[in-house]
Protein backbone atom coordinates (compact mmCIF):
# COMPACT_ATOMS: atom_id res chain seq x y z
CA UNK A 1 0.00 0.00 0.00
CA UNK A 2 1.40 3.10 -0.87
CA UNK A 3 1.56 5.99 1.65
CA UNK A 4 0.47 9.69 0.47
CA UNK A 5 2.23 12.24 1.35
CA UNK A 6 0.04 13.69 3.63
CA UNK A 7 0.24 10.48 5.48
CA UNK A 8 4.13 10.05 5.62
CA UNK A 9 4.04 13.88 6.57
CA UNK A 10 1.51 12.91 9.42
CA UNK A 11 4.19 10.16 10.85
CA UNK A 12 6.84 12.39 10.96
CA UNK A 13 4.90 15.26 12.89
CA UNK A 14 4.18 12.08 15.26
CA UNK A 15 7.29 11.11 15.30
CA UNK A 16 8.85 14.50 15.75
CA UNK A 17 6.50 15.47 18.64
CA UNK A 18 7.25 12.40 20.57
CA UNK A 19 11.03 12.81 20.33
CA UNK A 20 10.39 16.74 21.09
CA UNK A 21 9.18 15.86 24.14
CA UNK A 22 11.13 13.16 25.09
CA UNK A 23 14.41 15.67 24.95
CA UNK A 24 12.54 19.10 25.87
CA UNK A 25 12.28 20.76 21.94
CA UNK A 26 16.11 20.35 21.69
CA UNK A 27 15.50 19.61 17.81
CA UNK A 28 14.67 22.23 14.96
CA UNK A 29 11.92 21.37 12.69
CA UNK A 30 14.04 20.34 9.50
CA UNK A 31 16.95 19.38 11.11
CA UNK A 32 14.84 17.26 13.46
CA UNK A 33 12.73 15.72 10.91
CA UNK A 34 15.56 14.61 9.15
CA UNK A 35 17.35 12.93 12.07
CA UNK A 36 14.52 11.13 13.22
CA UNK A 37 13.52 9.67 10.30
CA UNK A 38 17.25 8.54 10.00
CA UNK A 39 16.81 7.23 13.23
CA UNK A 40 13.75 5.56 12.35
CA UNK A 41 15.19 3.96 9.33
CA UNK A 42 18.39 2.79 11.35
CA UNK A 43 15.58 1.06 13.97
CA UNK A 44 14.36 -0.82 11.08
CA UNK A 45 17.19 -1.52 9.64
CA UNK A 46 18.56 -3.35 12.88
CA UNK A 47 15.43 -5.16 13.54
CA UNK A 48 15.29 -6.71 10.04
CA UNK A 49 19.00 -7.45 10.35
CA UNK A 50 18.08 -9.21 13.63
CA UNK A 51 15.05 -11.34 12.53
CA UNK A 52 17.78 -12.47 9.29
CA UNK A 53 20.22 -13.63 11.58
CA UNK A 54 17.42 -15.67 13.94
CA UNK A 55 15.86 -16.41 10.93
CA UNK A 56 19.51 -17.96 9.43
CA UNK A 57 20.35 -20.01 12.75
CA UNK A 58 16.33 -21.36 12.37
CA UNK A 59 17.41 -23.28 9.10
CA UNK A 60 21.07 -23.68 9.97
CA UNK A 61 19.51 -25.82 12.73
CA UNK A 62 17.09 -27.78 11.12
CA UNK A 63 19.32 -28.77 8.20
CA UNK A 64 21.46 -30.15 10.85
CA UNK A 65 19.20 -32.13 12.11
CA UNK A 66 18.35 -33.24 8.58
CA UNK A 67 22.13 -34.31 7.58
CA UNK A 68 22.04 -36.06 11.40
CA UNK A 69 19.08 -38.09 10.58
CA UNK A 70 20.38 -38.61 7.04
CA UNK A 71 23.92 -40.67 8.86
CA UNK A 72 21.47 -42.44 11.05
CA UNK A 73 21.81 -40.26 14.67
CA UNK A 74 19.05 -41.48 16.71
CA UNK A 75 16.08 -39.02 17.37
CA UNK A 76 17.84 -39.02 21.72
CA UNK A 77 21.11 -38.13 20.31
CA UNK A 78 20.02 -35.44 18.43
CA UNK A 79 17.80 -34.34 21.48
CA UNK A 80 21.02 -34.42 23.85
CA UNK A 81 22.75 -32.25 21.19
CA UNK A 82 20.64 -29.20 22.20
CA UNK A 83 17.69 -29.50 19.72
CA UNK A 84 14.28 -29.82 20.40
CA UNK A 85 11.26 -32.23 19.78
CA UNK A 86 9.51 -29.40 17.85
CA UNK A 87 12.45 -28.97 15.65
CA UNK A 88 13.47 -32.89 14.92
CA UNK A 89 9.55 -33.38 14.41
CA UNK A 90 9.67 -30.96 11.88
CA UNK A 91 12.27 -32.24 9.70
CA UNK A 92 10.97 -35.35 10.24
CA UNK A 93 8.14 -34.62 8.91
CA UNK A 94 9.42 -32.62 6.25
CA UNK A 95 11.59 -35.59 5.27
CA UNK A 96 9.00 -38.01 4.88
CA UNK A 97 6.83 -35.63 2.61
CA UNK A 98 9.46 -35.95 0.18
CA UNK A 99 9.81 -39.07 -0.11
Amino acid sequence: MKKSSEDIDFMADVIYNKTRKRCGGCVSTLEGRVQIMCNWSQCIEERAIKTGIAQGIAEERIGAIERMIRANATKEQIISYGYTEEEYAEVENSLYVNV
